[in-house]
C-alpha cells in the first residue's frame, strides 16, 4: 500500500516529540515524503549542529549563529508544518505565514519595539510580554502615543491568549487604566501582572473591571507579583480570583494577597488545578491546610518568607492531594520523618518533586530514596540546600535508576564531596540537567565526572558552579566535552578557579570548544 506524501504530511502534524518524528521520517523512502518534511529531515541529519528539541513540535527562533542560517535556509519550506513558531529574537528575519501561531519570547520595552510586532503580523501573536517601566533617573521609554498603539494592538490581537505585564511608571494612572481597560476586552485567558513598589494605580472602577473580567471572560490563569496594591486592593483581586469558576492557576507572590487569599478558610474552588503561594507566614499555615485539603490540585508551589517549624499540618494536607502531579515547599524545615513522613504516601504520583531549605539532612534524603523506586512518573527532583553529605548522595544513585522518566535533579547547596559525586556518575548519563553547585566538589570529583560526561549525549544543563575544581579539574571537564557529539549544551564552572593565572588558562581552554557549547563562568576571564 502507498500512502501518499499528503497523508503522511498530516500524520506528522500530530507526533509529540522532535525523537518520535525524527524516526516517523526516517522509516519511510525519501520520495514518500512531501519537500516540508524532506526539509526537515535534512535538518534532523545535522542535529549535532541545532538541538532537535528546537525543530519539534515548536519551532524555536534562537539568536544563535547555526539557528539564524537554518532559519534564513529552510524557514519558508518547513512553516507550514508548524502550528506555532517561538520567536527569541527582534527583528525576526522571515516573514511568518498566517497560519503560524506566534509566541513572542522578547519583552517589548519600548513605543520604538512596537515596530517589530508589525514585522511579525501582530494579529497571529498568541503571547508576548510588555514592560511599562521608569529607570532609576526616572527616564520612560514609552510616550502616550505608543501605549495607544500597544492598547490597540493588544484589543485586535484575535490570537492573544497569553499576556505579561510589568508596571512600574508612578504617576501614570491614565496609561495603567489604558492598559487594564485594553485587556479586559482581549481575548487573553492567560495573565500575569507584576507591579514594582510604589506603582500602586488601580482605582475603583479599574478593580471592578478586572473583577467583571476574571468571571465573566473565562479566565484561565492569573498571577500576580510585586507590590500588588494597598489593603483595599489585596482585598479586592483576593475576592475576585476566589470568587471565578473557570481560573485553573492562580500565582501569588504577594505576602498579603497570600494571606487574604487563604484566610477564607475553605475549600479553594474546583476549578482550581494549580497554586503558586510564595512569601507565606506562620500565620498562614492554618488557614493553607483548611484550603487546599483535599481540593483537585494537581500542581502546588508554597515557599516562606523564613524557615518556619509547621511542616506537619502541611505535610498532612497535602497528602489529601490524591490527584497531585507536581510539588513545590520550600523553607520550611522537616528535619525529621516525624515532620515529613505523611509526604512520602504521595511521591510516587509526582512528576515533580521540588524541596528546598528544609532541613532534611542524608537521614531525610535516605527516606526519599526509599521510594523512588515506586516513582516511575518522577521525571524532576529538586533536594537543594538540605544539609545533605555523601550518605545521602549514595542513597540516590542506588535509587535513580528505578525512575526511568527522571531526567532533572537538583543537588545545589549541599555538603556532597567526592565519595558522593563518584556514586552519581552511574546515573548522570540518564538525565538532561544536573545541578552540583555549591558543594564540596574537588579536582577528584571534577574528573570522575568528566570521565562520564561522553555518555550524557542528551545533557542540556550540567551546573558545577561554586565548587573548587581547581585547573585541572576545570581543564578535565573541558576534556569531556571535547569527546562529546556536538550538540547546544550549557555547563557552570562559575567560581570553580580561584588562582588568575591558572582561570586565564581555563579560558583558553574554553575558546576550543565547539561553538554551539555555552560554558559559564564569572567576571569574564575568571572562573
Amino acid at each position: 500500500m502507498i500512502v501518499p506524501p499528503e497523508l503522511l504530511e498530516r500524520i506528522a502534524l500530530f507526533l509529540p516529540t522532535a525523537a518520535i518524528m525524527e524516526l516517523f521520517l526516517k522509516a519511510f523512502p525519501l520520495q514518500s515524503l512531501t519537500h516540508p518534511l524532506q526539509s526537515l529531515l535534512a535538518f534532523f541529519h545535522d542535529k549535532h549542529q541545532i538541538d532537535e528539541n528546537m525543530l519539534w513540535p515548536v519551532l524555536i527562533a534562537h539568536d544563535h549563529p547555526l539557528m539564524t542560517e537554518f532559519i534564513n535556509n529552510y524557514y519558508n519550506t518547513i512553516a507550514v508544518l508548524y502550528q506555532t513558531v517561538q520567536v527569541n529574537y527582534l527583528p525576526f528575519p522571515c516573514t511568518i505565514p498566517s497560519s503560524n501561531l506566534i509566541e513572542l519570547v522578547p519583552t517589548i520595552e519600548c513605543s520604538d519595539d512596537l515596530l517589530h510586532l508589525t514585522s511579525l503580523n501582530w494579529h497571529h501573536i498568541s503571547r508576548f510580554s510588555a514592560s511599562l517601566y521608569e529607570n532609576e533617573a526616572k527616564d520612560i521609554a514609552w510616550t502616550d502615543d505608543g501605549v495607544n498603539q500597544l492598547c490597540k494592538a493588544i484589543g485586535t490581537m484575535n490570537k492573544l491568549r497569553l499576556f505579561k505585564f510589568t508596571w512600574g511608571c508612578s504617576g501614570k494612572p491614565k496609561w495603567f487604566s489604558q492598559m487594564i481597560k485594553a485587556i479586559s476586552v482581549s481575548t487573553i485567558v492567560d495573565f500575569v501582572l507584576q507591579i514594582e513598589e510604589g506603582c500602586d494605580e488601580w482605582s475603583t472602577e479599574l478593580l471592578e473591571l478586572f473583577k467583571s473580567w476574571v468571571l465573566k471572560k473565562s479566565t484561565k490563569d492569573v498571577a500576580f507579583f510585586g507590590s500588588v496594591g494597598n489593603l483595599q486592593t489585596v482585598q479586592y483581586l483576593a475576592k475576585a480570583i476566589w470568587s471565578s469558576t473557570t481560573l485553573q492557576y492562580i500565582g501569588m507572590f504577594d505576602s498579603n494577597l497570600v494571606s487574604e487569599y487563604f484566610s477564607h478558610r475553605k475549600k479553594i474552588p474546583d476549578s482550581v488545578r494549580a497554586i503558586g503561594a510564595v512569601y507565606c507566614t506562620s500565620e498562614d499555615i492554618e488557614n493553607i491546610r483548611h484550603c487546599i485539603g483535599s481540593s483537585y490540585l494537581e500542581a502546588l508551589r508554597i515557599s516562606f518568607d523564613d524557615a518556619i517549624d509547621s511542616s506537619r499540618h502541611i505535610s498532612s494536607a497535602i497528602a489529601s492531594l490524591l490527584n497531585l502531579k507536581s510539588l513545590v515547599l520550600c523553607s520550611i524545615a522537616m528535619p525529621t520523618v516525624w515532620h515529613y513522613g505523611p509526604l512520602l504516601t504521595i511521591l510516587p504520583q509526582l512528576t515533580d518533586l521540588h524541596l528546598s531549605g528544609n532541613n532534611l539532612k542524608s537521614c531525610g534524603v535516605l527516606e526519599i530514596s526509599r521510594i523512588l523506586p515506586a516513582c516511575k512518573k518522577l521525571k524532576s527532583l529538586r533536594l537543594g540546600s538540605q544539609n545533605c553529605s555523601n550518605s545521602g548522595a549514595m542513597a540516590l544513585a542506588l535509587a535513580l535508576p528505578h525512575c526511568p522518566s527522571l531526567k532533572t535533579l537538583d543537588l545545589s547547596m549541599n555538603q556532597i564531596g567526592l565519595n558522593g559525586v563518584l556514586a552519581l556518575t552511574r546515573v548522570i548519563h540518564q538525565l538532561t540537567e544536573l545541578d552540583l553547585s555549591y558543594n564540596d566538589i574537588q579536582e577528584s570529583g571534577a574528573i570522575g565526572i568528566s570521565r562520564v560526561i561522553p555518555r550524557t549525549t542528551r545533557m542540556e544543563c550540567l551546573n558545577l558552579g561554586g565548587n573548587l575544581l581547581g585547573k585541572q579539574g576545570v581543564l578535565a571537564i573541558i576534556a569531556g566535552i571535547l569527546q562529546t557529539p556536538h550538540r547546544i549544551g550549557y555547563i557552570d564552572l562559575s567560581l570553580t578557579v580561584d588562582d588568575i593565572d591558572e582561570s586565564i588558562e581555563c579560558t583558553q581552554a574554553v575558546a576550543q570548544l565547539p561553538h554551539p557549547w555555552m560554558i559559564a563562568h564569572s567576571d569574564g576571564d575568571y572562573f
